[in-house]
């Protein structure tokens, strides 16, 4: 995922990137979050609640998909410097999610 985000941080910006990541940043969010179907904002916001991450990063994760949201769903047009800062928010979240999976396996492993 952080190679993917990374790659569209690179690309030169078009709608075309924006599209791409508001496809595959929920799907990275349905995985981490254990969610077996395409969730509607509310219960996305539900199992982030339960997630054992700082409040910043659960903010962030808001706004990532309410942005990702008007994109979809409003049409809305993004300009350049909102989407790097919809990247900076995703990779930090990403990243932040992440080691907090690293960590309850490893947690799960030590607990047999």
């Amino acid at each position: 995922m952080l190679e993917s985000l990374t790659a569209i941080k690179g690309a030169k910006f078009s709608n075309g990137a924006v599209k791409s990541f508001c496809l595959i940043f929920p799907v990275f969010l349905m995985k981490s979050l254990k969610l077996d179907y395409e969730f509607v904002q509310e219960q996305m916001y539900s199992a982030l609640e339960k997630q054992k991450i700082d409040d910043k990063t659960k903010l962030e994760i808001k706004e990532i998909t309410q942005f990702i949201s008007k994109v979809k769903y409003d049409h809305k047009k993004s300009s350049r410097a909102e989407f790097q800062k919809i990247l900076d928010k995703a990779l930090r979240a990403v990243d932040e999610l992440s080691e907090t999976s690293k960590k309850k396996g490893l947690f799960n492993f030590f607990q047999i």
